[in-house]
């Protein structure tokens, strides 16, 4: 043929457009304003479009191609009416990742698209990913990506190879490692040559340093030799050498260190672009005076003040300099296929001045080691027996002349399982793994060791809201003691003080915050410094109370989560008339609920109604006036602009209303929270949370649960969330079977996805419902409701009924409402996927009879 028109603007496309020129005619097109436009900055683009058509290649930039025909002879259409005929078109548009099950049973990152697998490349368990279909976690850079480029396949594949391998436990010299090489590519075409390593997304600000040719128009510049450093929170992540050779690795240990960049003098000192000039990062000048630089940010070029960092200074911290938490000793680059990681000649525990260290008893400043008297009783004095204990556990080390050096060094202390989190998810994580390691009766050294950042051993949530409130103890705020649902007395305490105490393989430390993981070398790191290791760990964190702007260091004005929040606000509510609840959800609702009677209340939220972001409008509605009729004050649909204490609290609203009261409680949700949330583990920007996988794996050998657990619903083929205490009692049982399992401590058990349908309860102003699966308000809803005798149609009541949520037209959940003992059924329903697409469909789920059997 004699002319053959390339449809695309990308790799593909440009390289085919140059290799074809000359042989026969091309033309060119795609969207965007110039080839290679997502990765290049705009300036580059317009330069390699331009060396295109002087080699003779017909370019049309900014359109897209309507229609092709042929009607004997092929026609090309674009969208503004433009038409040619040609021989042939050549469809260059990119890929689709594709997989087995993408999207149903394999997740679909929607972002990016591909499969989404974690750092490690697991996809699920004993299942990875590699190539142009994988989305992975950047640890490096804390990001997702997916890469279509040639080095990324050879590398992931080898990575994932040796993964299954280690998997397999079929060579003793591998471990599972992450995938933390920094993929590169290059590009030649239309005698434009470049190698690229990194994120090299052109939406990112850049900084670039160009030498010019002799003799060159700076009115018409030409690009023959420069380096494009590609900026994000001002730190190169990727860079294009374009017409630089020999670089990549010097480019690679830049983004591995996390070099910070604002201006153009800063670059300058990194990648010499001088041929005879060293090969390694510039730690001086480089003697470029005649370079010229561009600086482009499609957004807003930041102006602060350079911050110099020196090339060995590394960041400045309280860290021992050999601890892995120390960003000067994370070099992806070291080799993670050597044999193992914990070496105890190598990592030692320093005692810092003015601090004494012995191992874990430095972290006993943090809170007690064991709690005594009352199950919630705080600020115990630590006994001279835990910090034998604790002694006991240290292997003793010598110094030359044979005297031990526990005073001055201590190993890192190794456990075989840490629970982050001492809260239902971490309580039914460690009951699951006393059950069912069968190796932990071997012994009676510490194999488990639970770090609670709360001052108390682990208790539930749910009566903080419901059972406490309605308690006839008088000292009920001492005590906690309410009567349960079962008629039984009890306390929110899941055990007393004798469970920990008389287990020895498990130690339970109180105010023990995590600030750090590293699931790389398997450690965790404390507020104090200590550093611990692990063979497989938890993260069930949960998370902290949102705090409002205005509600920052504002005398009067509370959030409320925890057990000592409750304590406060019993005693604030015996004291004062007037109390103001923040928050229209589960939370705010039920306070308010329960503080109706006890003093005056009033709720304020943004939303229309309570729980509107469940329930469906009209019983969102509903459940508001039966707040109203219990006597609470329901303001709708504002938002509190400011809260201020001028020796009274004065409550000020978006639209200007105020009002004076005694006390406010943020009852705005959670913000889930956890070490390294964001940065080492990978953070669900859509749901919040840790994203992990259907098996509650986040990375090899740690897993999550509770309300910090972000995971792929393999039943529902989508990612979710949740907050609810049946959702953090059945994830903590799957993480910690799974912990075992994965550190092959049970021979009955195998890794298994979390396939639960956690089902929540609420009960407030009269109203009680069970809810199972998905219940967002914004999908469809179907309900049947059994109408009260002599209900007036004008003004209904809902008693009692089922609401259907579908998504689909399938049941993806279900809300009982005054409906009991059929959440079993609605689970069935759910994971049948159950089809409905009016009310005749749903009439024949669920009997709303109670004498009548269950279809």
């Amino acid at each position: 043929v004699k002319h053959i028109t390339v449809v695309g603007g990308g790799f593909l496309g440009s390289e085919l457009a140059s290799s074809l020129a000359g042989k026969v005619k091309v033309t060119q097109v795609f969207p965007e304003e110039g080839v290679l436009a997502n990765t290049l900055p705009s300036y580059l683009s317009s330069y390699a479009t331009k060396q295109l058509e002087k080699l003779g290649v017909e370019v049309i930039t900014g359109k897209l191609v309507k229609d092709v025909s042929n009607d004997n002879q092929l026609t090309v259409t674009l969208d503004d009416g433009h038409k040619w005929t040609t021989d042939h078109v050549v469809v260059a548009a990119g890929i689709s990742p594709s997989a087995p099950g993408y999207g149903r049973r394999l997740e679909k990152d929607e972002k990016h698209g591909g499969v989404i697998a974690n750092a490690e490349l697991q996809v699920r368990q004993d299942l990875y990913a590699a190539g142009d279909v994988l989305s992975y976690f950047d640890a490096t850079l804390s990001t997702r990506r997916r890469n279509e480029h040639y080095d990324h396949a050879i590398k992931s594949g080898q990575q994932a190879g040796e993964n299954m391998v280690a998997t397999l436990r079929a060579n003793p010299d591998l471990q599972v490692q992450p995938y933390l090489h920094q993929p590169m590519f290059w590009s030649s075409f239309a005698g434009i040559e470049f190698e690229a390593v990194g994120i090299t997304d052109s939406k990112l600000k850049t900084i670039a340093l160009f030498v010019p040719p002799e003799g060159m128009d700076s009115n018409n510049p030409e690009y023959k030799r420069g380096i494009i450093y590609y900026l994000r929170d001002d730190k190169v992540v990727g860079a294009v050498l374009w017409g630089v050779y020999g670089k990549v690795d010097d480019a690679r240990k830049l983004i591995n260190m996390k070099r910070s960049a604002k201006d153009v003098e800063a670059v300058k000192h990194f990648i010499s672009l001088h041929e005879e000039g060293s090969s390694g990062i510039n730690a001086e000048y480089g003697g470029i005076d005649n370079c010229w630089s561009k600086m482009m940010n499609p957004n807003k070029l930041l102006s602060s003040a350079l911050r110099r960092v020196s090339f060995n200074g590394g960041v400045r911290n309280s860290l021992k300099t050999n601890s892995i938490f120390n960003p000067r000793n994370l070099n992806p680059q070291r080799n993670f296929h050597s044999k193992p990681r914990y070496n105890n000649d190598h990592y030692h525990q320093h005692s810092h001045k003015g601090k004494k260290i012995l191992g874990l008893v430095g972290l006993i400043g943090l809170g007690s080691l064991f709690v005594y008297g009352s199950p919630f009783t705080s600020k115990a004095e630590f006994k001279e027996e835990s910090e034998k204990q604790l002694e006991s556990m240290l292997p003793p080390t010598e110094d030359d002349d044979g005297k031990s050096k526990k005073e001055e060094e201590k190993p890192i202390l190794k456990f075989k399982y840490i629970i982050i989190g001492g809260g239902t998810a971490g309580h039914y994580a460690l009951k699951a793994i006393l059950e069912n390691d069968k190796e932990l009766d071997k012994g009676k050294d510490t194999k488990i060791v639970v770090l609670n950042a709360e001052d108390h051993i682990s208790y539930q949530r749910p009566p903080l809201t419901k059972e406490l409130w309605t308690s006839n103890d008088p000292n009920v705020g001492e005590t906690l003691k309410f009567v349960d649902w079962q008629g039984k007395e009890s306390t929110p305490a899941y055990e007393n003080n004798e469970y920990y105490d008389n287990n020895p393989v498990i130690l339970f430390l109180p105010k023990a915050r995590v600030v750090d993981i590293s699931p790389t070398f398997k450690r965790v790191l404390l507020e104090d410094g200590t550093e611990l290791g692990y063979q497989a760990c938890l993260i069930a964190t949960g998370g902290e109370p949102r705090v409002l702007p205005w509600a920052e260091d504002v005398e009067g004005v509370t959030t409320y989560r925890t057990v000592d929040d409750f304590r406060a606000l019993y005693k604030v509510s015996k004291e004062v008339k007037h109390i103001t609840v923040v928050g229209g959800g589960f939370l705010g609702s039920e306070l308010a609920s329960s503080l109706a009677g006890k003093v005056k209340v009033t709720q304020v939220f943004p939303e229309e109604g309570v729980l509107a972001n469940t329930l469906p409008s009209y019983l969102s509605s509903y459940a508001t006036k039966q707040l109203e009729k219990l006597g609470v004050e329901v303001i709708t649909g504002k938002l509190v602009k400011d809260v201020s204490n001028d020796n009274q609290l004065t409550v000020t609203l978006d639209d200007g209303h105020k009002w004076t009261t005694d006390h406010v409680v943020v009852a705005a949700g959670i913000s889930p929270s956890a070490p390294g949330y964001g940065r080492r583990l990978e953070k669900d920007e859509k749901h919040g949370g840790v994203i992990a996988n259907a098996e509650l794996q986040v990375r090899q050998d740690l897993y999550a649960a509770g309300d910090v657990l972000s995971y792929f619903d393999a039943t529902l083929s989508t990612r979710r969330r949740n907050e609810h205490y049946d959702h953090a009692i059945k994830s903590g049982q799957q993480a910690g079977e799974n912990m075992v399992a994965t550190l092959r401590a049970n021979p009955d058990l195998q890794v298994q996805p979390y396939l639960h349908q956690p089902m929540f309860w609420s009960s407030f102003a009269g109203i009680e419902f069970e809810a199972v699966g998905i219940t967002d308000s914004k999908l469809k809803t179907i309900a049947l409701f059994v109408p009260p005798e002599g209900m007036d149609s004008n003004n209904p009541e809902y008693k009692r009924g089922i609401i259907y949520y579908l998504r689909d037209d399938k049941v993806v959940g279900a809300v009982l409402w005054g409906v009991y003992g059929k959440v079993d059924d609605a689970r069935k329903l759910i994971n049948m996927k159950r089809s409905a697409k009016d009310v005749e469909a749903v009439k024949h789920f669920i009997s709303l009879h109670e004498e009548d059997q269950a279809q």
